[in-house]
């Protein structure tokens, strides 16, 4: 599975990993696990769940989809995550 990486166009300060995302050659949209809680859990978590997980700068990248049932908590970023990659699917 390839994946590119791009960053969210926001004005939050945070570090470029933060505002990472990744879409994979199949559609998949990847964001930050650490929007979850402890990377290692998150890891854990997902791939008890099967779910493809990746390293980005370091870090650890879980699909969207998955992230938004796993953590309700999470949809607000899900969703901006999700509005930055359809921009970045637009600009081609």
């Amino acid at each position: 599975m390839k994946v590119e990486f791009y960053e969210m166009l926001n004005n939050i300060k945070s570090a470029n990993w933060k505002k990472s995302f990744g879409i994979s050659d199949d559609g998949v949209i990847f964001a930050p696990g650490a929007a979850m809680g402890d990377e290692v859990t998150v890891e854990m978590c997902a791939h008890y769940d099967g779910m493809p997980c990746i390293t980005y700068k370091k870090h650890l990248f879980v699909p969207i989809e998955w992230m938004r049932k796993a953590d309700p908590a999470s949809a607000e970023f899900c969703d901006a995550v999700q509005r930055s990659a359809n921009k970045a699917l637009a600009l081609g």
